[in-house]
């Protein structure tokens, strides 16, 4: 058991180590040519960077709490952080853009995958073994909304 629970972790850690690298070179920019895609693209503009923020924060977590037993204070606060900024990002995202809506669905993602962490946390047991595809996944819509 000890074992399957290092090759989660060694699989966690490289994936988040190339998610990290790779996400930098990712950015997009979005030009706008009418004053409502301007707009819109506005919006969507800052909906994107807060749900980058969220999404670190998450990431960044998943190597200190990806196996039981955790420390359930130093989880909570990391919880308390990325809720926080999952919050900051949906503020943000309230326009009816396709972009908008991809980082909303993405932020859904992210809360969900929080709520993983959390039980599993709180329970003991590992999380699931396809944590980093639900990472990536979450970082594909963002990164393609702006």
């Amino acid at each position: 058991m000890k074992f399957r629970h290092m090759v989660i972790a060694l699989v966690l850690i490289i994936g988040g180590i190339f998610f990290v690298s790779t996400r930098e070179g990712t950015k997009k920019s979005v030009p706008g040519s009418s004053e409502t895609e301007a707009s819109a693209n506005t919006d969507a503009g800052s909906c994107a960077p807060r749900a980058r923020d969220a999404s670190d924060a998450l990431g960044a977590g998943l190597g200190r709490f990806v196996n039981p037993p955790v420390d359930l204070e130093a989880f909570e606060s990391f919880h308390s952080e990325v809720e926080t900024k999952i919050r900051a990002a949906e503020a943000q995202c309230s326009c009816l853009t396709e972009s908008c809506v991809s980082v909303r669905e993405a932020l859904s993602s992210m809360r969900n995958l929080l709520a993983q962490m959390d039980a599993s946390a709180r329970d003991g047991q590992p999380l699931e073994a396809n944590i980093v595809q639900q990472i990536e996944e979450i970082d594909r819509r963002i990164n393609e909304a702006g």
